[in-house]
């Protein structure tokens, strides 16, 4: 790892960098942590912090065409993100080398962006992460590359589609994984609020991956988020017991990864020791967003402005 970690990008001294940027070291989240809600001015933070995400999001996946490569794509987003006066969060996360996570096709998530370009026909997930005014902001999005004819990191459009997204394209194996796994997510979404158990996610999941023959990756789930980068609560995307009651003031991640074939099973690529990869080369699309529990229901923070 000392040669990537030699050649990282470098960010301004003036910007605020989370504890592991100069180290790489990070302290393993305990799940099992006490969770309690945010105070406000925290949860204001991270509304700022997730909106920007969103925007560096929104502008990586507008990078994803036919002859780009995930390290060109690197290189602006570094630059985008310390314009803005945040630190890329991925760099250097317990010694990861680039700034942005980009997994295309049978790679699940945290991919390191290389030289290989994109074809037309891609499926790519985006992972993009910052540190902002001392808080996180993390969000992903999976595009296919080549293909403008919508913005795939908005939600669905029709009551249709929401319902089905086989209702678009469903000749189209690699969109019809994209918008299965976006639609898991919104229905994950919908599926929380104040009192309600977290385990629900996974349930809500699973109500729309198993119909459809899709797998589920157990292995990596959302979780909670703040001042620190990963931390309680543990958010399950598949069926489960846990039992953690939401209330006003909690903000996690729900960011399921979805696969091509039922069951998912993956591993990590030995020849970077970062790359989660499908065993079958199946294909595999994730989508992710920051969610805060209001009095009233759940607010995604990781919005267009």
């Amino acid at each position: 790892m000392a040669s990537a970690r030699s050649s990282l990008r470098s960010v301004p001294s003036s910007i605020l960098k989370p504890t592991y940027a100069r180290t790489g070291l990070v302290v393993p989240p305990n799940f099992h942590d006490v969770c309690e809600p945010h105070e406000r001015e925290i949860v204001e933070r991270l509304r700022v912090a997730a909106r920007f995400a969103r925007e560096m999001l929104d502008y990586t996946c507008s990078l994803a065409v036919p002859g780009v490569s995930g390290n060109d794509i690197d290189a602006l987003v570094h630059e985008k993100i310390i314009q803005g006066g945040a630190y890329p969060a991925p760099l250097n996360y317990m010694t990861f080398p680039k700034s942005i996570c980009s997994s295309p096709n049978a790679a699940c998530c945290h991919g390191i962006p290389d030289d290989l370009p994109f074809e037309k026909g891609d499926l790519v997930s985006f992972d993009i992460s910052v540190f902002l005014d001392g808080v996180f902001g993390d969000n992903c999005a999976t595009v296919l590359v080549g293909d403008h004819e919508d913005d795939v990191t908005s939600e669905a459009t029709t009551t249709e589609e929401k319902k089905d997204p086989r209702k678009k394209k469903d000749d189209d194996p690699r969109r019809a994984l994209l918008e299965a796994t976006r639609l898991a997510l919104d229905r994950a979404v919908e599926a929380v609020g104040p009192g309600t158990c977290l385990t629900r996610v996974g349930d809500a999941i699973a109500d729309v991956a198993e119909p459809r023959g899709y797998g589920i990756v157990e292995q990596y789930c959302g979780h909670g988020i703040g001042t620190t980068f990963h931390t309680a609560p543990l958010v399950q995307h598949h069926r489960n017991r846990d039992a953690f009651l939401l209330r006003p003031g909690h903000v996690f991640t729900i960011e399921p990864i979805l696969t091509a074939t039922n069951p998912a099973a993956i591993y990590v690529d030995g020849r970077d020791g970062w790359t989660v990869r499908t065993r079958d080369h199946s294909l595999s699309a994730q989508f992710e967003h920051m969610v805060l529990i209001t009095h009233h229901g759940a607010e995604v923070l990781t919005v267009n402005d």
